[in-house]
């Protein structure tokens, strides 16, 4: 909104109250980190822990481009980039959608009390996951730099 026809303390009202979710962002990301700090080898033989890491990653990263796009000066620069879309789809597909996945991989068996079929085709979707999400994330961020002249 940084430009448009609003009054001014509107965006900065908006730019204070997303600095507050700065501490929330900080004890979440520790928390979540914390949990496997020194068990990063669990990470080789579970694939739906490797759903939940892409996911935390991915919400490392919409919440530092969040941060980013509230500051006044670089969101002058690239309010009308690609970047805004790119937050989005962090948190939609990076953090969501992986976290998601990782919990049906988790809680399916453990209902229906049987495995998958074919682990192989579960590590297939992993691998998938994260060709797109990176993908789309470096796909974006080009496009934003591009477009921003950078």
């Amino acid at each position: 909104m940084i430009g448009a026809p609003v009054p001014v303390w509107i965006p900065t009202l908006g730019a204070v109250a997303n600095f507050l979710l700065v501490v929330p962002v900080v004890i979440i990301v520790l928390n979540l980190f914390g949990t496997l700090s020194g068990r990063y080898r669990a990470l080789s033989g579970s694939v739906t822990l490797r759903f939940i890491f892409v996911s935390m990653l991915g919400f490392v990263l919409a919440s530092a481009l969040n941060f980013a796009l509230s500051m006044r000066g670089f969101t002058q620069i690239a309010q009308f980039t690609l970047l805004t879309g790119l937050r989005d789809w962090l948190i939609l597909y990076a953090c969501f959608s992986t976290a998601m996945f990782g919990a049906a991989y988790f809680i399916l068996p453990r209902l229906t009390e049987r495995e998958w079929r074919s682990p192989a085709l579960v590590k297939a979707h992993f691998g998938a996951t994260v060709v797109g999400v990176l993908l789309l994330t470096v796909g974006l961020a080009y496009g934003a730099g591009s477009r921003a002249g950078c």
